[in-house]
């Protein structure tokens, strides 16, 4: 027995476009802010005393991967 998909509705397709447009929306903010913090920042040593660097390339706590 072969199951046929649903059509996807145009309901459907505006709630995908507002979520990429939110998300990306929400990383553009975020990679700002941490480029504005970064220039403005005195000295680097604040970044490395606050856990900066390794808050952007350590995967989210809960995912499964190896710290």
């Amino acid at each position: 027995m072969k199951k046929k998909l649903a059509p996807v509705t145009e309901q459907f397709q505006h709630f995908v476009q507002q979520l990429q447009e939110s998300f990306w929306g929400d990383v553009y903010d975020k990679s700002k802010q941490a480029v504005k913090e970064l220039l403005e920042a005195e000295d680097i040593g604040q970044f490395e005393a606050t856990g900066f660097f390794e808050a952007l390339i350590s995967p989210p706590s809960g995912d499964g991967s190896p710290q």
